[in-house]
């Protein structure tokens, strides 16, 4: 029940709609989108994230279920790197 901004201020409400109408409204469809953005935490510093958002039905409406993962091990890894 979280707006999406609360966690993520960098994602646009235009790649917010994209998403969405790349998601579709049916979820029995099986659709997934996947995608890299920054989430900002509560002392206002932000972390690299990879998402994944789905949809599931709660008592019979579709709801978009969004699961971030902090990839910030892995982007300082990939930076070393180069």
């Amino acid at each position: 029940g979280t707006s999406f901004r609360r966690f993520d201020p960098f994602l646009t409400a235009a790649d917010h709609a994209r998403l969405t109408a790349e998601l579709g409204d049916d979820p029995h469809a099986g659709r997934s989108v996947h995608f890299h953005s920054r989430h900002r935490r509560k002392d206002g510093s932000d972390f690299p994230v990879e998402v994944r958002m789905g949809l599931v039905e709660l008592n019979g409406r579709p709801h978009r279920l969004s699961i971030a993962r902090d990839t910030s091990e892995r982007v300082a890894y990939e930076e070393r790197l180069t």
